[in-house]
């Protein structure tokens, strides 16, 4: 499969390792998956049907990305983007789009609601991304205490999921 360009600059690298990993979480429209020693992929479900809904997911995980990567850049602690690669679907063997990224070993924000001091944490990054004039929101439109994962070991919150954030201005 040749490598597939989206807006002339993004380009869908090829990912080397040998394949994904163990599923670590699934929603309705994306599977997260280990990758390599310190990664993990995600992929939209059912992205690898035909060309139309690989270049869809390459459009929804490239915006996801450029969020992280200016989120990243502007202090908010977020896994480190790595990209968008072309991987192997474990079960369907089809070549999906994945957005990689580092891997986070830590707990879901969600198990942490009854501990202040990581709750503080988590709505200072809330307040640092606001302050680079995103809105925060899941995919029903809530900014409620989710897609984050605090990390013990670096005592750190780190948010996720930014498919249905948006921006001032934007929609």
């Amino acid at each position: 499969m040749a490598i597939i360009t989206i807006d002339n600059d993004r380009q869908v690298r090829n990912y080397i390792a040998d394949g994904l990993g163990e599923l670590v979480n699934s929603g309705q429209t994306r599977e997260v998956y280990r990758i390599g020693d310190d990664g993990v992929a995600k992929i939209i479900k059912g992205s690898g049907r035909d060309e139309s809904s690989i270049l869809t997911a390459v459009r929804v995980l490239s915006k996801e990305y450029d969020i992280s990567r200016r989120l990243k850049n502007g202090g908010v602690n977020v896994p480190d983007p790595r990209g968008i690669y072309k991987v192997t679907h474990p079960e369907t063997l089809e070549v999906v789009p994945a957005f990689v990224m580092r891997y986070i070993n830590g707990v879901d924000i969600e198990q942490c609601l009854e501990f202040p001091d990581i709750m503080a944490m988590w709505q200072t990054e809330i307040n640092k991304a606001r302050k680079l004039g995103f809105i925060p929101r899941d995919t029903k439109g809530d900014s409620k205490p989710q897609n984050a994962i605090y990390d013990s070991m670096d005592n750190k919150v780190y948010l996720h999921d930014f498919l249905a954030w948006r921006e001032n201005g934007r929609i």
